[in-house]
């Protein structure tokens, strides 16, 4: 199998001065790639793929301090290289759904004598979207790194609305006294808010329209200790809005005007009416709101809330 290099597109930058060559070698013993380490970049010279060029990015630090990160910003992709200088050289693509790293084809050793240095400004560990802290001293080697713990960051959230629910009709009955004037107010539309004036005994019948239920979706990406990208989501239910209020006001006389003098053709000049208020309740929300009939008197009474009600009047 050829290297996993030969997938990478070439990308050409300007170079710094090169201070440490390494090779990659297949299990057949067969040179199949020349890496070459400056101060901020890596070149690859892979004898099929030809010329890449890496920039070193400590972002992309393993998270147990094992390897050093570069990143290809055409391919948008990351190398990890073995700060031993020996070793596996491990791949993360992050174009996918799901990055994570693998190891590439073949093993990276110090070409001839070279005595391998670090990468310069090792990070210690990437956090995806930031920059993680400094764990032990930039150098070559195999010292232990204290492993940090998995990194979750939210990439994404939405809201999916559960499937639409048909509107239902209700019975508003008038089980008091005297009139009653309901106001149905929509409390997502103050524009559609509207009242009704039922006589004693009466039922008017009213559409209601209905919310379903939702649910958020988050998207989290979670960074292992060991460096690997896993995307979850998490389902959280959102239950339906409350859509409509029910106040109730009792209609009753409150004062009359007479004249008595007798120069008026009729002699009751004014008739003042005044709405008490009774009380105010919701209607349930969602598929919890179901067609039948209520006694909007007993039901504003029952409330005990009259308070919350500003009385009306009318000529």
């Amino acid at each position: 199998m050829r290297w996993l290099f030969l997938i990478l597109a070439s990308g050409l930058y300007p170079l710094t001065s090169w201070g440490q060559t390494f090779e990659v070698i297949q299990p057949s013993g067969n040179r199949i790639a020349v890496l070459e380490l400056s101060v901020d970049s890596m070149r690859i010279d892979d004898r099929s793929a030809g010329r890449l060029l890496y920039l070193r990015d400590p972002r992309f630090d393993s998270l147990d301090g094992q390897y050093a990160g570069y990143f290809h910003p055409d391919l948008n992709r990351v190398l990890r290289f073995p700060r031993s200088g020996h070793g596996d050289i491990w791949m993360a693509d992050l174009d996918d759904l799901s990055p994570h790293f693998r190891p590439l084809l073949g093993e990276v050793r110090p070409l001839g004598h070279t005595r391998p240095h670090p990468p310069p400004h090792f990070n210690g560990g990437y956090v995806y979207g930031g920059f993680g802290p400094v764990f032990g001293p930039p150098q070559w080697g195999t010292s232990f790194v204290p492993p940090r713990p998995p990194q979750t960051r939210i990439v994404d959230s939405s809201i999916v609305p559960g499937p639409p629910l048909a509107p239902v009709t209700i019975g508003l009955r008038n089980g008091g006294p005297s009139d009653v004037v309901v106001t149905i107010v929509n409390l997502e539309n103050a524009a559609l808010t509207r009242q009704i004036r039922i006589r004693p005994g009466d039922v008017v019948r009213e559409a209601f329209q209905r919310q379903s239920a939702a649910e958020q979706v988050n998207t989290y990406r979670v960074i292992t200790a060991d460096g690997d990208f896993i995307t979850k989501q998490v389902s959280i239910p959102i239950a339906a809005n409350v859509l409509y209020e029910i106040v109730v006001h009792q209609w009753k006389l409150q004062s009359i005007a007479i004249d008595r003098t007798g120069k008026s053709p009729d002699p009751i000049e004014d008739i003042h009416f005044q709405g008490k208020g009774l009380g105010r309740f919701p209607l349930p929300p969602g598929e919890a709101l179901q067609a039948g009939e209520i006694d909007v008197f007993r039901a504003a009474v029952q409330q005990g809330n009259p308070g919350t009600v500003a009385p009306i009047t009318n000529r």
